[in-house]
């Protein structure tokens, strides 16, 4: 048995879940030190305030985050866009405004990923599809490119024609 059917048997014969955090510490410590906030880690570097994911999305240092580790893209994205729309829907009832209609929307390019029209699908949330257009690579990493057109892609601009007070994101 090569080595890969025998990873394969053993994870799926025995429905083992490859994100029990028991199972399988070093998993919870990879969460922690992406998405948890580093003072509850058993990483946390006192010079560093910040996970990871706050630090790429430039959060502000007392910000404090949150998230959840899932096993597969579509999954990320469905819980992703529900939270989205469940901070749309209690801005809304704040605002003392009707949640039903018209309903939340959410903006994406045309070649959007399957998973992201399946999530408006879903959650019932509107889909609201930009149309794509070629884009010029002219950054010095695609020199050698620089005369030929990169795949389609949205242009930022033209998303936000899409966006109202509705809108709970825009998928890129």
């Amino acid at each position: 048995m090569s080595i890969s059917n025998a990873i394969f048997f053993r994870v799926y014969a025995n429905h083992q879940n490859l994100v029990d955090q028991d199972e399988y510490p070093a998993a919870q410590q990879i969460h922690e030190r992406c998405i948890v906030s580093p003072p509850h880690s058993s990483h946390y570097n006192a010079t560093d305030h910040q996970s990871m994911i706050s630090h790429l999305w430039h959060a502000p240092k007392d910000s404090k985050p949150m998230g959840t580790a899932t096993t597969g893209s579509s999954e990320a994205i469905m819980l992703g866009g529900l939270a989205l729309k469940r901070k749309w829907q209690a801005r809304m009832k704040a605002a003392g405004k009707d949640i039903h209609n018209p309903g939340p929307n959410i903006v994406m390019g045309a070649e959007a990923q399957v998973a992201l029209e399946k999530f408006a699908r879903y959650f019932e949330v509107e889909c609201r599809l930009v149309p794509v257009t070629p884009e010029v690579r002219c950054s010095s990493h695609w020199k050698r490119y620089a005369n030929k057109q990169s795949d389609y892609v949205m242009d930022p601009k033209e998303a936000m024609k899409y966006v109202d007070e509705n809108t709970i994101g825009i998928f890129v």
